[in-house]
């Protein structure tokens, strides 16, 4: 793809899309989470993080010693996952605006989960 910008609303503008999506491929999301072996402590990495669904969901498994990286080419999405996160007192996280086709960590994950992202 050599369009590197973001082509649907960001940010709060797209909470109401999303919701709907997590209402249609939430319980799959669910299931795949049940088969993962998320374990205490495991480091996860979210790649296009989107509006931080699910992500709930990871942390509950993984604990507050595990640790979870969210990716996002959108700033706005970022922040809005950040915003989420920082609510349910969620703040073992890290955050990286950035395009996944160019990015390189800095560490290795146990799980890389990635959902909607086109």
């Amino acid at each position: 793809m050599n369009n590197k910008n973001y082509i649907l609303n960001t940010g709060s503008e797209t909470e109401h899309r999303l919701s709907i999506l997590e209402k249609i491929y939430g319980e799959y999301t669910s299931k795949l989470f049940q088969e993962i072996n998320f374990q205490k402590g495991m480091k996860v990495a979210v790649i296009g993080c989107g509006s931080g669904s699910g992500i709930e969901q990871i942390y509950e498994k993984i604990g507050r010693d595990g640790r979870i990286l969210c990716v996002d080419i959108s700033p706005e999405q970022i922040s809005l996952t950040k915003k989420t996160l920082d609510f349910k007192g969620i703040n073992n996280v890290d955050y990286v605006v950035a395009d996944i086709e160019e990015y390189i960590g800095n560490c290795d994950y146990d799980v890389v989960y990635c959902r909607f992202v086109l």
